[in-house]
């Protein structure tokens, strides 16, 4: 059965869970640039159906990614990678665009999605098949040692501020107000939106994360939304003590495995300092191993296992 994986530029988990099941890959072209509103993803759509070759499977990595596999038409079976936020955002979309996403979400056969999460807010908008693979690191971690002892906190990501990398830096500022020994190191795009100032260190671009990982005892991933980010595995990789929001992709593993006292209730700045205080009072050596510990369950030969189990399964089904 062929099958063809259609991506812009893929995810490194995402390429891996296509490559497992024997897709061959399509990358999107842009005849016309990204920031026309309402018209450049329709437009580069329908003109990138045309190059579409034939499969009897179309995978596509994201809606955004669908678009062409919509347009063609095709009699092959359509399957659509849950792994990005524009579920979330469609509550604040204007009518028409939101219900053109809806359209092309239930035209598809069925979906993959990296997380329950993902699963159930497909499920809110189109009654389809929907298998369950969570990613894993992009790079492991487990050699890695966090100093569990210090004030310092990590965060990983673009700037995107449903991230809730804003409010962890007011959290840090509140928490300094008390004790000046807490900082924050920003790495990634996030840090063009931050400014630095005493505690506050906003890295930008860093080839190499091990000496920061190693140095603070804390990941904290407040988003207002993220589907199953690999960092917060990595994170749990070294030991870190890592907090996160309650709406991510790991929120429900937390839970499940008695770690729910690391889940934040909200990811209001006073609520990210509170938890941190909390956890800063405590030895935490046996938080760090259970985390690292849990995290082994998700490397990569067992996730691309999973994947390739439930994607086949899907198959069947559709």
């Amino acid at each position: 059965m062929s099958r063809l994986f259609v991506t812009n530029r893929p995810n490194y988990c995402h390429k891996k869970f296509a490559e497992s099941v024997g897709c061959s890959f399509y990358h999107v072209k842009h005849f016309m640039p990204e920031n026309i509103p309402l018209l450049s993803l329709p437009v580069n759509g329908m003109l990138n159906s045309f190059f579409l070759g034939n499969a009897e499977v179309f995978f596509a990595e994201s809606v955004m990614d669908y678009y062409p596999v919509y347009y063609k038409h095709t009699g092959g079976k359509k399957i659509i990678l849950i792994a990005e936020d524009t579920l979330f955002k469609l509550g604040s979309m204007n009518g028409i665009r939101k219900n053109y996403i809806i359209k092309l979400f239930r035209s598809a056969d069925g979906f993959m999605a990296v997380s329950d999460l993902c699963k159930d807010m497909i499920l809110g908008y189109a009654e389809k098949p929907v298998r369950v693979a969570y990613p894993f690191p992009h790079k492991e971690f487990f050699h890695v040692r966090s100093d569990i002892k210090s004030r310092k906190i990590l965060f990983i990501g673009r700037n995107d501020k449903t991230k809730g990398f804003p409010e962890l830096v007011d959290a840090v500022k509140i928490l300094r107000k008390s004790d000046p020994g807490w900082e924050l190191f920003l790495i990634g795009e996030c840090s063009r939106a931050v400014k630095k100032e005493d505690g506050i260190h906003p890295l930008g671009f860093v080839r190499n994360i091990e000496p920061y990982m190693k140095s603070c005892a804390y990941y904290v991933h407040p988003a207002r939304f993220d589907p199953c980010p690999a960092t917060v595995f990595e994170a749990m990789n070294a030991g870190m003590i890592t907090v996160i929001s309650d709406n991510i992709g790991q929120t429900r593993i937390f839970r499940e495995n008695g770690l729910g006292g690391l889940v934040l209730d909200d990811n209001a700045p006073e609520a990210i300092a509170k938890k941190l205080d909390e956890l800063s009072g405590k030895g935490n050596v046996k938080l760090s191993l259970k985390l690292r510990n849990l995290s082994k369950e998700y490397r990569e030969d067992r996730m691309i296992k999973i994947f390739k189990r439930e994607f086949e399964s899907l198959l069947e089904e559709v």
